[in-house]
């Protein structure tokens, strides 16, 4: 990314967060814009959903099937976001794996990101105590094999042509900045949890302490 662009991101994050004074959210002018931006896209969704995200998710419909195409617009969140499952296994007799594609276009800043997310779900794990419980973690990544590497640019190219202004901007990007002092609404506090730029302008998808290795 650009300085520029980096710019941009951090000027968002403080237009709508109150970065190091998040005890005083609810007198933060920021957060009522946070709020109209969230409520102007529930509103449309109601009465006349973007012609441009009905159809990004009909062309991503048509590639890949309706059923492995998740809308997931309804998010208490200031985005739009969707998932699509590309393959599905199981490992072995406790261990499955689902490879996802991941987009998060944001209603805070013009900017998308699209990734691929491997979620692995070890079930009957039992813990240190004996407690018999199932656990997972999940690779987020971009990898530049030829497959996944025409994957993203093609899924760009629907992007970039619905959304006329947007930039692309990396998982690694947006996951790899923490912003100390920041809190996003909406979702679980929870402490000594250092959040992503991710986490306050794309979406609400990763606000969970689930394990993480970013590639």
């Amino acid at each position: 990314m650009t300085n520029e662009q980096i710019s941009e991101l951090i000027r968002a994050a403080h237009s709508y967060y109150p970065i190091g004074f998040a005890d005083y959210s609810d007198m933060y002018t920021g957060k009522q814009a946070w709020l109209q931006v969230l409520e102007n896209k529930i509103n449309n969704l109601d009465s006349a959903p973007p012609l441009e995200w009905v159809g990004l998710v009909d062309a991503l419909r048509r590639r890949y099937g309706a059923d492995n195409v998740f809308d997931n617009a309804f998010r208490q969140f200031p985005s739009y976001s969707l998932s699509v499952i590309l393959s599905t296994h199981i490992q072995v007799d406790n261990i499955s794996f689902t490879r996802s594609m991941i987009t998060d276009i944001s209603l805070l800043c013009k900017c998308y990101t699209v990734f691929f997310e491997d979620r692995y779900v070890v079930k009957a794990y039992a813990d240190y105590s004996g407690s018999v419980m199932d656990t997972s973690f999940t690779v987020l990544f971009t990898l530049s094999d030829k497959e996944t590497a025409e994957t993203l640019a093609s899924v760009q190219e629907l992007i970039s042509t619905a959304y006329s202004g947007y930039v692309y901007v990396s998982h690694h990007t947006l996951f790899d900045i923490k912003i100390s002092g920041s809190e996003p609404y909406h979702v679980p506090f929870l402490v000594d949890r250092q959040y992503t730029v991710y986490d306050l302008l794309m979406s609400d998808g990763y606000h969970l302490s689930v394990p993480r290795v970013l590639i």
